[in-house]
């Protein structure tokens, strides 16, 4: 005679609508169609998310067995949310994850664009949703769409400048060096006859300028006016010996002054390095 060894692997629905299951099958093998339906919900909001083990794997009809095991339904905490799909389109309820959102849809952008984040107003001058962000019932969600920015596309692209519509996300830390800008960062908005309007979330990344051109405004950009710019951090260390009216690391002109249209928004944006303009130095840390 030929003995098989049997396991036991028991599903706890930890609050599910089904009681305790057991399913007995041989060691080293898998469940398969033996694997147990969903178990419906607790009371509230909560989608199912999977069974897992202890130390919280994924157990799935594929997974193999070697010994007596038991799993437990894990079940994520949801909320009602209106979505606004693009600006001034009716808003649509779904319920999502209360933490950071998850279910919310994949929406085609407008040609030419990404989807950048899903705001909390809707010109995008707000925080954006985030992994760890905690979502309240009824929390209304803005999408936004722009150009992502890595080093290549940073380095390439020509900012569209008075347009307040136009919004850029950084994906990673950029760094101008000597090779790829020998002259130097050309300030956005340079004068100002031109001025940044748009919107930049900096994701939490850095930009390293390792040098400005010198313009009548330098920075990372020369003139912003009603512009949102959040989450970013600017470092250069410049000299600059031309005629010069107006210099910072952000900007030489960050038009913060309280009026319609005009005001420019920075929030958690910081900078550091040293821009030395005719001979007058000017240390941020």
């Amino acid at each position: 005679a030929k003995w098989v060894q049997r396991v036991t692997v028991t599903f706890e629905p930890d609050n599910g609508s089904i009681e305790t299951i057991k399913k007995t099958l041989d060691i080293n093998t898998a469940l398969g169609g033996e694997f147990p339906a969903a178990p419906g919900s607790p009371a509230g909001k909560w989608r199912f998310d999977g069974w897992y083990t202890a130390s919280d794997t994924a157990f799935t009809s594929t997974t193999t067995v070697a010994a007596d095991l038991t799993v437990t339904a894990k079940w994520v905490e949801q909320v009602g949310v209106i979505y606004y799909p693009e600006p001034g389109s009716p808003g649509e309820a779904i319920d999502v994850d209360k933490k950071g959102g998850g279910g919310l849809p994949d929406l085609p952008p407008p040609a030419g664009k990404a989807f950048l984040v899903w705001s909390f107003a809707p010109d995008g001058h707000d925080d954006y949703l985030r992994p760890d962000t905690e979502l309240t019932e009824g929390k209304r969600l803005y999408a936004i769409y722009g150009t992502k920015l890595t080093n290549t596309t940073f380095r390439e692209i020509t900012f569209d400048l008075d347009d307040t519509a136009a919004a850029y996300l950084l994906t990673e830390d950029i760094y101008i060096t000597e090779a790829t800008h020998p002259d130097g960062w050309e300030p956005v908005g340079p004068s100002g006859a031109n001025n940044f309007r748009g919107i930049l979330y900096g994701g939490n990344y850095a930009v390293s300028l390792w040098k400005i051109k010198t313009a009548d405004h330098m920075g990372l950009f020369g003139n912003t006016r009603s512009a949102y710019i959040r989450d970013l951090h600017v470092d250069t260390d410049t000299s600059a010996d031309g005629t010069v009216f107006a210099a910072g690391v952000l900007a030489g002109v960050l038009n913060t002054v309280y009026q319609s249209g005009v005001r420019t928004e920075a929030v958690n944006v910081s900078a550091s390095g040293t821009l030395d303009i005719k001979s007058d130095t000017l240390e941020v840390e």
